[in-house]
């Protein structure tokens, strides 16, 4: 017999960030193992990503495994990237159950947000959660919908 889940549906602002005329970026607040987050709403990202250098600094026990997959981002080189399992991740309040992530250096995206006088980068939340979680942006509320 299969068991149906009944799905919640979740809303959490987000906030806009005009990088420059005509360009924006648009981010909401979550935690990791009570340490806060800022992370990038990014549709055109494959996976969802921590930064290394921050998960490694809260977790540093936890099992990374070797990302041997080619990695490319727009404007850099191939880089590597490591996989894990993150638990204990919320967005505003809202606990995500464990969630398989891919973990790389946002040095250069941290960098240009510096320069510009923005906040720091923690994560990426890319189309593998959109997908999972059936997300829904509305830029009309700057509201993001989620079902969990």
């Amino acid at each position: 017999m299969d068991v149906v889940r009944n799905k919640r549906s979740y809303t959490v602002k987000f906030y806009v960030i005009e990088f420059e005329p005509d360009n924006y970026h648009i981010y909401i607040k979550g935690k990791l193992q009570g340490y806060p987050l800022n992370i990038i709403i990014d549709t055109g990202a494959s996976h969802t990503c921590f930064d290394l250098d921050f998960f490694k600094k809260i977790d540093p026990e936890a099992l990374l495994v070797s990302n041997n997959g080619t990695n490319v981002g727009i404007g850099t080189d191939q880089f590597d990237t490591a996989i894990t399992s993150i638990r204990n991740f919320k967005i505003s309040r809202y606990k995500i159950p464990d969630f398989q992530a891919i973990l790389l250096s946002m040095n250069h995206i941290n960098n240009i947000y510096a320069t510009a006088g923005f906040p720091q980068i923690d994560a990426i939340l890319g189309s593998d959660f959109f997908v999972t979680y059936q997300a829904i942006i509305d830029y009309s509320t700057q509201k993001l919908t989620f079902q969990i």
